[in-house]
């Protein structure tokens, strides 16, 4: 087992897919990705049932721990298996690497595979290596090419645009560009390079649906579910993305035929087993979730509701802290999804902020400091229980969580502190009274007390009465007990 980590654009999932080609072509092996939310131990046994070395990869492994536990345990359950090698793709490693066999502490065997030196080995960082600006006009030209041969398009005579900023050092928005400038038109910054991809997508779904007396409407409505369901990170049955549709605002009153409509076109562009994929590569499906969070924030409240499953959401809280650490611009996404379910969700918050890093635990921690503290109690306490001792990523959370813990329990000492007060205050003129009413009247008999009764003591050593201390909601001896 390997981790190769990099941030998002260092060429991670590129490198695999030309690993797994050519481990397939050249020593025939099973090589390939495992997608997401499904068995995985059905999928390795059926790809070692041919006998062959196995190299699985897993991406975003950082949020699929489990997976990565049943794929191991398989592994040792299978008689006489090949060589398996799997292959691990993060953008960091950090606390969830390290502590990776403490889940499978139930399997010795499989714990041991999970901390081993010899059989876990990284991470293995790739910095994402900018392609020098001398061969940049090269690649342009040969992804227009191949682009306008897929398009069935002409090769544009024109020459390549100025490819000198130091965003065109990621390929993929080189290739961005090769395709604006096949469609005609010019974008030099790296969001509307993103804008102008997606714009093309947008315009290719315009063309599936545009068949129908419904186009407006299902458009919308596609673009506004595919944004969900690449939130949720996709989903894997018919059943799921059916329960999405009916989830999404612009779905709400449909027909059941447009509904039906819907789930066909989704399923022909980006099948995923019987469900629907997310858009991919990450740049295009991050981008439209943002944009349509943008138009209808409803989106966070589905996505983050109480109840859903746990996986969804843990997806949607790393997207969205993808989104902020890629564009400060924004973080204010994920501190309104904070702002709203922290308190639905502070382990999966911990979860998210420990595996994928900043700005989640920086965000977290702004937003309980701006609760009011009846509010910021509600998640402290969860927080405070879950929070892993040994973590770096959260470390500073973790500080900023006890010093709000302690705030909150030096107010709740202040609170009983003041009612104590105001407690024996009332002892005290309970007391003055008693004193004055004790003294002997003209009688010489000692006055009655307020439930008529003559008192049993005078003097100045005189007890308050009950009376008097119950009508300020206490005991006697209430006033000991809080100091």
């Amino acid at each position: 087992m390997r981790l190769q980590s990099g941030e998002g654009g260092a060429g991670k999932t590129r490198l695999m897919l030309e690993l797994c080609r050519r481990l397939a072509r050249d020593q025939g092996w099973h090589a390939g990705f495992l997608s997401g939310g499904g068995g995985a131990a059905p999928d390795l046994a059926a790809e070692l049932a041919h006998g062959k070395s196995c190299l699985i990869v897993l991406d975003y492994a950082e949020t699929r721990r489990a997976e990565i536990i049943a794929l191991t345990k398989t592994a040792l359950r299978l008689p006489a298996s090949p060589q398996i090698r799997i292959m691990l793709l993060a953008r960091e490693g950090g606390d969830w690497w390290d502590q990776l066999a403490d889940g499978a502490a139930d399997h010795p065997a499989a714990a041991g595979i999970l901390r081993s030196p010899g059989t876990k080995t990284g991470p293995y960082r790739m910095t994402r290596q900018d392609v020098p600006p001398d061969l940049r006009p090269g690649i342009f030209t040969a992804a227009t090419r191949a682009l306008a041969q897929g398009c069935c398009k002409t090769v544009p005579e024109t020459p390549p645009p100025d490819l000198a900023a130091d965003h065109f050092g990621n390929v993929l928005l080189i290739h961005f560009a090769a395709l604006a400038r096949l469609r005609g038109f010019e974008a030099h910054h790296d969001l509307e390079l993103i804008d102008a991809t997606l714009n093309h997508e947008h315009r290719y779904w315009a063309l599936l649906i545009r068949d129908g007396p419904d186009a407006g409407t299902l458009l919308s409505a596609f673009e506004q579910t595919l944004a969900l369901i690449t939130l949720l990170g996709g989903t894997h049955t018919a059943a799921d993305t059916k329960a999405i549709i009916r989830e999404t605002p612009a779905c709400r009153g449909q027909t059941p035929a447009l509904h039906e409509q819907l789930f066909t076109r989704l399923r022909r562009l980006y099948p995923q087993d019987g469900g629907v994929a997310p858009l991919q590569p990450d740049l295009l499906g991050e981008r439209l979730a943002a944009r349509a969070l943008a138009r209808d924030d409803e989106l966070l409240d589905i996505a983050l509701a109480r109840g859903r499953n746990p996986a969804e959401t843990k997806q949607a809280l790393t997207i969205l802290t993808r989104l902020a650490n890629r564009d400060p611009a924004q973080e204010s996404l994920l501190k309104r999804a904070l702002d709203r379910h922290l308190a639905d969700h502070p382990e999966l918050s911990l979860e998210v902020g420990r595996e994928t890093g900043a700005p989640m635990p920086a965000s977290i921690a702004e937003i309980l400091r701006a609760k009011p503290k009846a509010a910021a109690r509600q998640s402290i306490l969860p927080l405070l229980r879950a929070i892993p001792e040994d973590t770096a990523n959260l470390a500073g959370l973790a500080a900023t969580i006890a010093e709000l813990n302690l705030e909150l329990l030096g107010d709740k000492a202040k609170g009983k502190t003041k009612r104590g007060v105001k407690i024996r205050s009332s002892s005290g003129r309970a007391s003055r009274r008693q004193r004055h009413a004790s003294r002997p009247s003209a009688t010489g008999r000692a006055p009655a007390t307020p439930g008529g009764a003559p008192s049993s003591r005078s003097g100045p050593c005189a007890r308050p009465t009950r009376t008097a201390i119950w009508r300020n909601g206490a005991e006697p001896n209430t006033t000991s007990r809080l100091h």
